[in-house]
């Protein structure tokens, strides 16, 4: 008959193997979850606010087809968050032998073993930075929107001095387990030189964001995951990597204003001031409004969002081209009667557009807080013909003269006015 002891011994072997195990199993449930696109390693100190609570902790950054990053940390410490929910932000700064990386925002929600090794999971919300320790030159920036549906259109045009190429990414990934749920995955690039060597990686990054939304605008497409490379194309070496944090792109795909027409989409990229006006906050306000829209479901809510949007984007619309600001701030007439006064900023836009049934819709969502009771065919169209009438607007206002899809006439090519 075993001892006491001996029993004990094995009970406490055994619940380490067991821990052990059902370690393992998280760990590559984790990973798996998550369909990874790659894995990053690196040695590191954790942050919180200034103060360094962990040192030489090894981390695991695990980028995933969906969008998340997950985070992995190994270390001699235990990490509880508030017993309100709330996760505490995190910062990471970690190293090898050739860069230094840089996360400014991470959380971690579970942890398992004991003193010394916690395991720790968390997710990344910020964009990670990694950057070589002696770094040179930069004179050109290549960004890989990685896993984001994206059309088959090859340009080149010039934005604020910079040569901007655009098109498919022939390194897309093809992995054949990721392929049996999304089917197909395609990859895109956007790659740019600049004229002067001073390059401030921030204001690129900026600059990049207004020319992601543009294309994702125009292309009615979405990325999952991008990586910007800052390039010395002297040598072909990437000086900084920042590998955006799951970011999607405003437009999700499912409403394509050029259906795909690499002509048009073309020519409105090269013949408006789309690139300029993409700047303005109210555009890219207008562009997540909609794609809000597209991704809500119910068609009461879209409407009313759609009728936000278009008031948001004509007031500003209207007071760039000159309507005094004080005259908004008149109550005796609400927004769609100042809209009329100074139709004159959009000269083509019929008053038709702005009747009774707009006022009606309005006012039952700032009065009421509900739908007027109307029939879903009814509703359905009134939404189909205020979406052509805020893409009309946004490509009025852009100089924009070709045609693009009709959503209100049968989802044919043509122009609203």
């Amino acid at each position: 008959m075993l001892s006491v002891k001996v029993v004990e011994l094995l009970i406490h072997r055994g619940v380490a193997m067991v821990l052990a195990d059902m370690l393992k199993h998280r760990k590559e449930q984790f990973v798996e979850k998550q369909f990874s696109l790659m894995t990053i390693s690196f040695v590191g100190n954790l942050f919180c606010g200034k103060k360094c609570i962990a040192t030489d902790a090894q981390f695991e950054v695990n980028y995933g087809i969906t969008g998340i990053i997950d985070l992995v940390m190994h270390c001699n410490i235990l990490i509880k968050n508030n017993d309100d929910k709330k996760f505490t932000n995190y910062t990471i700064e970690g190293w090898d032998d050739e860069y230094i990386y840089s996360i400014e925002n991470a959380i971690f929600m579970d942890a398992y073993g004991r003193a010394p090794r916690q395991i720790h999971y968390g997710e990344i919300n910020s964009d990670m930075r990694i950057s070589k320790k002696d770094k040179s030159t930069i004179d050109r920036v290549e960004c890989d929107c990685i896993c984001g549906q994206f059309p088959r259109l090859y340009h080149d045009f010039v934005v604020d001095g910079k040569n901007i190429s655009i098109g498919p990414n022939s390194n897309s990934w093809n992995n054949k387990k990721h392929i049996k749920i999304f089917k197909r995955l395609l990859g895109a690039y956007l790659k740019y030189d600049f004229l002067n060597t001073e390059c401030n990686i921030d204001k690129e990054l900026s600059f990049y964001n207004d020319l992601e939304m543009l294309i994702s605008f125009v292309a009615g497409h979405n990325f999952v995951i991008s990586i910007c490379k800052f390039i010395n194309s002297s040598i072909g070496s990437v000086e900084v990597c920042v590998i955006r944090c799951g970011r999607v792109s405003e437009c999700n795909g499912s409403h394509k204003i050029f259906n795909d027409d690499t002509e048009k989409m073309r020519d409105f990229l090269e013949k408006s001031r789309i690139q300029t006006e993409i700047k303005k906050d109210y555009y890219k306000k207008t562009i997540n409004i909609l794609a809000h829209i597209h991704n809500e479901s119910y068609i009461d809510i879209k409407l009313y969002s759609l009728i936000i949007a278009l008031e948001m984007f004509l007031t500003n619309l209207l007071l760039d081209g000159g309507c005094p600001p004080e005259y908004f701030e008149d109550g005796s007439k609400n927004v769609v009667d100042k809209l009329r006064k100074y139709n004159g900023t959009a000269k083509k836009i019929p008053k038709t557009y702005f009747d009774d049934k707009i006022i009606y819709y309005r006012n039952s969502l700032l009065h009421r807080g509900e739908m007027p009771e109307s029939d879903l065919d009814r509703l359905r169209d009134d939404y189909l013909l205020y979406l052509d009438l805020l893409y009309a607007l946004i490509f009025e206002s852009v100089g924009y003269t070709g045609e693009y899809v009709l959503s209100s006439r049968g989802y044919g090519f043509g122009r609203l006015f």
